[in-house]
């Protein structure tokens, strides 16, 4: 046993020792304060121990077969009177309070504080409760010197003795509740000063579990073990289905001050039975079929068709003293607690079929069964049946002792194993892998025979005569489809590809204008895959994509595959993702009101090509790219004088350049390639304010855009007129170019330089204007 001896003064622990069995623990007494025996193992006081009076000092003997003492308190007995000591040895009771040690005779001369030279006396726990292991003055604690054990009804604890002024802290913790219910589920309720409960179980299939139960600042409990869950009241369960029928659970409940304490231990219940046994029909085999009910119940209802065809009932029925009766007089009991529908009762080769009920009301219906024929002198065969998982049941025959099975494993090894039927009527195996199951028959697992391989049996009966029994193993089942994959892709598409084993796959998905879309993928007998929905198509690789423009962003996608054998599997969910930028933005083109027209890039273009016709109906084109954060002009099909600002990518084609009102296109590309159309624009016309050219390049003393021929002309003849070309200094022309007509001597034309009749022309300066005949030899 391992003990520990804690020194307490009023406030605090003053110290603690371990006491190791055969080595005696020696200390100083200590005035004003209490011993505090603790078992290590149970966090209690032991039950007894043996105080000796040895001069001064005091020997406490413990109950571990040693028979020295265990510690000595030396200096414990003072000068003082004795009945006034109340420097307690004192330790915990399983019921939780803190009790001194007392004298199991409960005479005072056997107090601790009370023992004469060389007198030792058994002491137990007993008295009133301390409240608390602290020391506390306390002198009246002799006037009730009763052992726990003695069964004296102890005071209730008021926060200790009568000395009163008691300011000790609380060192326990109110222990956790545990409580069996009956339908086999065990709820846990904390102690009323729990801040933490530590609680253990036993699953159903035998594995420790722990489930730690903590409670937050606001008073909310919480638990880490999703199977031990928190019920509206404060409490816990551990549902019936994960705590084992019988096992122990045990919790410790943990204060705010770290004070533990471990609730009363409990059992598990059983879960509540909710089926009942089921009868047992046997076709013996000298045609007759026994009937045996079940374990619990109290009721058989069995039903058989008689020699004539004609459909019979019996109804068996249990009574309160445990005997058995039947309502047909042709179905009665045996002595062994079985019933017979005797041989010439029951048609050869039809269905018996027996439902028992216990006294809960559960019903539970026997393996129906076929009733035998007449008796057969050689053994019964035994029974090989492939199950739809791959395993192979084995059923001795009726009359079988022994059954020697041959079967081939899963690496083509050939199996024997033999089956054997001992005196009691119980069966067993020399193979582990084929074992007994409750109703009788043996089983090979589907992973411990082949697929598809011969199983035999040879059954023998008490008398020595054998029956073969033959069977092919199934193969194992194909119970599920593999399921379709659904991938997101980056640029907002989704990919669906087909389960490995799919035949048909029906994708769900919600397209850009928020409706329901189907499309139902079917594999062909060539392998091909086609889609009944034009958007959902096949891709070489097998897969099948809904583009990103055909599917919602966001939306959930969904898949179903199914196998050929109708096994079905759902996708993983996935969500379509975003549409990527697939446009640039588009160029703006805009006609100015000097006949110009600008064109500006889009924000995100790096590359910009304009289209447009100049003057004489030609097509022109220019480009321009952006290049270190500058745009650049790459491109001009012609000397188009275009002007471009390295900034903000505008481009400016002069008016002469524009053919009037004729369009004007822009193509703008960004940086992953995609592409924007600008929205056509036509050029203004050029405003008419053209001027003569007044250069004179031929230094002829006239300005080369005024021409006129002849120089000079005569009355007479045909040298009478004077034709004066002008030329412009662009294309636009003019509305009103002003003409000035110079007169005689240089003097301003007048009505003196004309004669008859009289000649008028429209000056755009000063309106129209009459010419006298007279001036036309100067004009």
């Amino acid at each position: 046993m391992s003990t520990t001896l804690k020194v307490l003064s009023a406030k605090k622990v003053i110290a603690s020792h371990q006491i190791t069995q055969g080595e005696m623990l020696v200390i100083e007494a200590r005035d004003k304060s209490n011993y505090q025996l603790i078992d290590n193992q149970t966090g209690l006081g032991p039950q007894n121990i043996i105080a000796k009076r040895e001069g001064k000092d005091l020997k406490l003997f413990l109950e571990d077969g040693d028979m020295s003492a265990d510690v000595v308190i030396k200096g414990y007995y003072g000068d003082e009177n004795s009945e006034e000591v109340s420097n307690l040895i004192v330790g915990q009771h399983e019921n939780g309070g803190i009790y001194a040690y007392v004298p199991e005779s409960g005479l005072k001369s056997d107090a601790v504080s009370m023992l004469a030279e060389e007198v030792a006396a058994p002491q137990a726990l007993g008295g009133e409760d301390l409240a608390s292991a602290f020391w506390a003055f306390n002198p009246w604690w002799l006037l009730a010197l009763v052992p726990l054990a003695a069964g004296i009804a102890i005071a209730a604890s008021n926060g200790g003795s009568s000395g009163g002024g008691n300011e000790n802290t609380d060192n326990t913790a109110d222990k956790p509740t545990l409580d069996a219910k009956t339908d086999g589920s065990v709820t846990v309720k904390p102690g009323a000063d729990n801040t933490k409960v530590v609680v253990k179980y036993t699953d159903e299939n035998g594995n420790e579990k722990t489930a730690t139960l903590t409670k937050d600042a606001n008073g909310n409990w919480t638990s880490d073990n999703p199977d031990v869950a928190p019920k509206g009241d404060g409490s816990f369960t551990i549902p019936a289905d994960k705590v084992k029928d019988g096992s122990k659970v045990t919790a410790i409940g943990t204060d705010d001050k770290g004070n533990a304490a471990d609730a009363d231990a409990t059992t598990a219940g059983n879960n509540p039975d909710t089926t009942a046994d089921k009868p047992t029909l046997t076709p013996e085999t000298d045609g007759s079929v026994s009937v045996k009910p079940g374990e619990d119940n109290t009721k058989v209802v069995v039903k058989y068709t008689d020699e004539d065809g004609t459909e019979k009932t019996a109804t068996l029925t249990k009574d309160a003293d445990g005997n058995w009766t039947s309502d047909n007089p042709d179905v009665t009991p045996k002595n062994d607690g079985t019933f017979t529908i005797p041989a010439d009762k029951v048609k050869d080769g039809s269905e018996v079929t027996a439902i028992g009920t216990d006294d809960k009301g559960n019903a539970a219906d026997a393996d129906a069964t076929t009733a035998g024929n007449n008796p057969d002198t050689t053994a019964d065969k035994p029974t090989l049946t492939p199950e739809t998982d791959g395993s192979v049941s084995v059923k001795p025959g009726e009359d079988n002792t022994k059954v020697v099975v041959k079967y081939t494993d899963e690496d083509g090894t050939e199996k024997t194993a033999t089956l054997t039927k001992d005196a009691d009527g119980n069966w067993t195996s020399d193979n582990p892998d084929v074992m007994p199951k409750n109703d009788g028959t043996f089983t090979i697992p589907e992973n411990k025979v082949k697929d598809g391989s011969e199983v035999t049996a040879i059954g023998t009966d008490d008398k020595g005569n054998a029956a073969d029994a033959d069977a092919t193993a199934g193969n194992n089942p194909d119970t599920t489809a593999d399921k379709p994959t659904l991938t997101p892709e980056t640029d907002g598409s989704v990919s669906v590809k087909p389960g490995e084993d799919n035949t048909k796959v029906v994708v769900k998905y919600t397209d850009e204008d928020g409706a329901e879309k189907t499309a139902t993928l079917t594999k062909g007998a060539d392998g091909n895959w086609t889609s009944d929905n034009p958007d959902v198509t096949p891709k070489n690789d097998g897969t099948f994509t809904i583009p990103e423009n055909k599917v919602k962003d966001g939306s959930e996608v969904t898949a179903i595959g199914t196998d050929d054998k109708g096994n079905a599997a759902d996708a993983d969910a996935a969500t379509a993702g975003n549409n990527p930028n697939t446009t640039a933005d588009k160029p703006v083109i805009t006609a100015e009101n000097d006949g110009s027209v600008t064109v500006k890039a889009g924000d995100d273009n790096v590359i910009m090509g304009v289209k447009f016709k100049d003057e004489n109906d030609k097509d022109q084109t220019v480009a321009i790219k952006k290049e270190n954060g500058e745009w650049i002009l790459f491109f001009d099909s012609g000397d188009n004088n275009v002007t471009v600002d390295k900034d903000s990518g505008i481009v400016k084609i002069p008016a002469d350049k524009l053919k009037d009102g004729g369009e004007v296109n822009a193509l703008g590309r960004d940086n992953l390639d995609n592409r924007a159309d600008a929205d056509p624009v036509n050029a203004g016309s050029d405003p008419k304010n053209a001027k003569p050219i007044t250069e004179d390049k031929d230094g002829d003393g006239t300005p080369d855009g005024i021409v006129s021929s002849p120089a000079a002309i005569d009355e007479t003849g045909n040298n009478n007129k004077v034709t004066t070309t002008i030329k412009l200094d662009n294309n636009n022309g003019v509305d009103n170019l002003p003409i000035t007509i110079v007169g005689t001597g240089g003097k301003p034309v007048s009505a003196e330089d004309f004669e008859a009749p009289v000649v008028k022309y429209t000056d755009p300066t000063d309106n129209t204007k009459s010419l006298s005949p007279k001036c036309r030899r100067y004009l």
